[in-house]
């Protein structure tokens, strides 16, 4: 018996991702120094691929099971379930990505259990086994969460087994771009 792959476009203005700090393989510039790209808000087109698709009309929920990929202009995303809550007709309010979550963006990726993203609030909260890494910064821990608003990623606060790593040519100066407006202490 051959699978059938659900796949729904969704012509929204998609804020989802913006969430994920973003993700080229190959790294990326530090926070907020990344030009996004200028696409209107009528030429987006998202779509949604997965194993199963359930919408509740009244509530406005759909639900995404099995292999799911979402492939936005501005980012991938893939994860076992995605369920998205709209308000209006098709704005985005919420964005709940579970089991096997991994994302990426132009200038950075991440992955972890569970991605929760507020659209009102800009608010992400990245949990279980969370990685968020940009360029050759990367922080590990079991919950990470952040404000990410006009293509800038602020207020980072990681908690439980906190792990942060940068990688440098020894040219680097001054603490990691994932937090940025930190000052360095004076070396003894």
């Amino acid at each position: 018996m051959r699978k059938t792959r659900q796949s729904v476009a969704l012509a929204v203005c998609f804020s989802v991702c913006a969430f994920c700090a973003g993700a080229d393989e190959a790294g990326g510039e530090p926070v907020g120094s990344a030009k996004p790209p200028v696409v209107s808000a009528a030429a987006i087109t998202t779509v949604v691929t997965s194993e199963s698709m359930s919408y509740d009309y009244e509530k406005g929920e759909a639900v995404f099971s099995k292999d799911v990929f979402v492939n936005d202009p501005r980012m991938r995303l893939w994860s076992d379930r995605l369920t998205l809550v709209f308000e209006g007709t098709n704005q985005v309010r919420t964005l709940v990505a579970e089991g096997r979550v991994r994302f990426a963006q132009a200038d950075g990726r991440g992955s972890c259990r569970k991605a929760e993203y507020q659209a009102a609030e800009g608010q992400v909260v990245l949990t279980g086994e969370a990685v968020l890494i940009r360029g050759s910064d990367e922080i590990r821990a079991d919950t990470i969460a952040f404000l990410f608003a006009d293509n800038v990623v602020r207020n980072v606060k990681a908690t439980g087994n906190v792990q942060m790593r940068r990688v440098s040519d020894g040219s680097a100066k001054g603490l990691p771009a994932l937090l940025p407006g930190m000052k360095r202490a004076p070396s003894p």
